[in-house]
């Protein structure tokens, strides 16, 4: 059972850390493109950009029913996978009670603009790796997440094999009410009718108006 402790907006488990440079520069470089704003756009995340991270990169979005799926995922990843993991649910890559906790702790991430890096292991302790996930900018009405998966051993089957070990949530400093999904389920609120009344400061036709002069000058 991992130790849960909240500082900040960080939410914290403690885990021992693999030494991952790759999802490392994943981070790097979604921090340095964020600049003013709440996240980078997509289509600044170039393979150029990722360089030797690109296999273990990965875009999500959700499907009709909330659940995180990959939409794209580099090499490495779908060589893990055995197949194209295209359309498949991130919790494919989870065993047992850690599915519904991974899927958890994602949504965040695509609602509140939070970031998320998980600790993992996988056939019993042999192996361990890192799991990271970064919001970017809505396109198009729809929210995307940018995620990198990196593992300490090189030829172990992945499916259904990851364990969640620890994990460290941050959350958004400030609310992206700029994310449209949050408004697919009713939580939007209606907006008021007109009211004449809540116009105070609207004159009527018999109210007292400064009287205007016209001031003609034969010099």
């Amino acid at each position: 059972m991992t130790k849960e402790a909240k500082e900040n907006n960080i939410i914290r488990f403690d885990a021992p850390r693999l030494d991952s440079p790759l999802c490392t520069r994943v981070e790097t470089l979604w921090a340095s493109l964020i600049q003013n704003r709440r996240a980078p756009r997509r289509e600044e995340i170039t393979a150029a950009l990722l360089g030797p991270a690109l296999p273990i990169a990965f875009i999500l979005d959700q499907g009709r029913h909330g659940g995180s799926r990959f939409r794209l995922a580099g090499a490495e990843v779908n060589h893990r996978m055995g197949m194209d993991v295209m359309a498949m649910p991130l919790t494919a890559l989870f065993h047992g009670s850690s599915r519904a906790q991974a899927d958890a702790l994602a949504q965040p991430v695509f609602h509140e603009g939070a970031t998320l890096d998980l600790y993992l292991e996988y056939h019993h302790g042999q192996g361990n790796g890192r799991l990271v996930l970064f919001p970017l900018a809505p396109r198009r009405g729809r929210v995307l997440v940018l995620g990198a998966l990196e593992l300490s051993a090189a030829k172990a089957p992945l499916a259904g094999n990851l364990h969640i070990t620890g994990s460290c949530l941050t959350r958004a400093r400030v609310a992206r009410e700029d994310y449209p999904i949050l408004q697919q389920h009713g939580f939007a609120e209606a907006s008021p009718g007109y009211n004449p009344a809540l116009r105070a400061d609207t004159k009527k036709p018999d109210a007292k108006r400064p009287t205007l002069k016209v001031v003609k000058s034969d010099d």
